[in-house]
């Protein structure tokens, strides 16, 4: 009997997990306390391991999609119960067969003294046939388990179509790319927004020292001005440090838009 593997509780608040990583895939052996997949919650991301020992027969829930707590995301069938019973279910197959032969062997001379009747001998052989017929009919149905593995191959199939596809670039050399958050980084970034609208703002000030910088732009200063016909100033140093620091940082240079974080691989000062 196929064993049910469910969403356990994963907090005293949580009602509702999103599937992450499927450590296993249909078909494979799994043992008891083996970890299957990864579970994100709000609160913290969990594996969730095997119940029983077995072989992961069916997905329900694949990654990306929400489950309830207490809801069936996937089915373990035993790995030895069906072959034990297999096994069982041949034996008296093969003992029946035994005494099988020994009335068709003693049919087939009774038909031939009676009548030389051509006719006549054609009836015994369809006698024997059916025997061979009912023989082979165990292997045909031993072949069928494996059927089911041949499902994960459109699933797999549906999975990478509901993968989310790279961004088109906005304009020559501006691409971005989209990343989807956790469940838990969701929380994070909604409680920071919820900490900005209710709680007070503060501004820091910090001192720098700017004399190699004021030496470089004294230097430079006739050359640029006469090559630009514009004074060089401070905010162009600014603006390149920060661009320096974006590129060493790339997440300083992201963005949120609904689920998914947004990586640009430009930048725009303002």
């Amino acid at each position: 009997m196929a064993v049910e593997l469910k969403v356990p509780q994963v907090g005293e608040s949580i009602t509702e997990v999103e599937i992450g990583q499927w450590l296993k895939v249909e078909g494979d052996t799994v043992n008891k306390d083996e970890n299957v997949v990864a579970l994100e919650s709000e609160k913290a991301t969990v594996e969730l391991p095997a119940p029983a020992s077995g072989v992961l027969s069916r997905i329900v829930k694949r990654k990306g999609e929400k489950a309830l707590v207490g809801e069936v995301i996937a089915f373990l069938e035993p790995a030895t119960k069906p072959k034990d019973e297999a096994r069982v279910a041949r034996k008296p197959e093969k003992a029946s067969a035994s005494p099988a032969p020994s009335p068709t062997v003693n049919t087939p001379p009774s038909p031939p003294p009676p009548a030389p009747v051509p006719a006549s001998a054609s009836v015994p052989p369809p006698a024997p046939a059916p025997v061979p017929a009912k023989v082979a009919a165990p292997p045909a149905a031993s072949t069928s388990p494996p059927a089911p593995i041949a499902k994960p191959l459109p699933e797999f199939m549906t999975e990478i179509i509901k993968a989310p596809a790279p961004r088109t670039p906005l304009a020559p050399g501006r691409e971005e790319e989209a990343v989807r958050m956790t469940p838990l980084r969701r929380t994070v970034a909604r409680r920071l927004v919820e900490a900005q609208h209710n709680m007070a703002l503060l501004t820091t000030f910090n001192e720098i020292d700017l004399s190699a910088v004021m030496a470089l732009r004294q230097e430079t200063q006739e050359k640029f001005t006469a090559r630009h016909g514009v004074k060089l100033g401070f905010t162009s140093f600014f603006v390149k440090a920060a661009v320096e620091g974006l590129k060493a940082i790339p997440q300083l240079n992201a963005s949120i838009q609904g689920e998914d974080i947004i990586y640009h691989n430009y930048f725009d000062i303002g």
